[in-house]
């Protein structure tokens, strides 16, 4: 964001990840966070810059997501384990 990237950098590193925790928000968060902080605080661009960032991020998120949900979709991770076992903490109680 902005038109001096190496002085920009070190802000982009201070900031960004301070964007990233705020993606557990409500949708919009983010994206207002990034305008906030790198576009009016850290001063590096127009606000228009710094939400294109924010949704490239966030599509950069699901793109990380999908080989994950393509194994889980079709088949090649189980998310219970084969057979069916009940959890051995069911069994200790059942011992006693």
């Amino acid at each position: 964001v902005g038109d001096r990237p190496v002085a920009a950098f070190p802000l982009y590193l201070a900031y960004v990840p301070i964007c990233f925790l705020s993606g557990f928000l409500p949708l919009g968060g983010m994206e207002v966070l990034y305008v906030q902080l790198l576009s009016r605080a850290g001063g590096l661009g127009p606000e228009a810059a710094a939400l294109s960032l924010s949704l490239m991020s966030r599509l950069v998120q699901l793109i990380w997501a999908l080989p994950g949900g393509l194994a889980i979709l079709t088949g090649q991770i189980a998310l219970r384990p084969p057979g069916g076992a009940e959890e051995p903490a069911a069994e200790v109680h059942a011992q006693v």
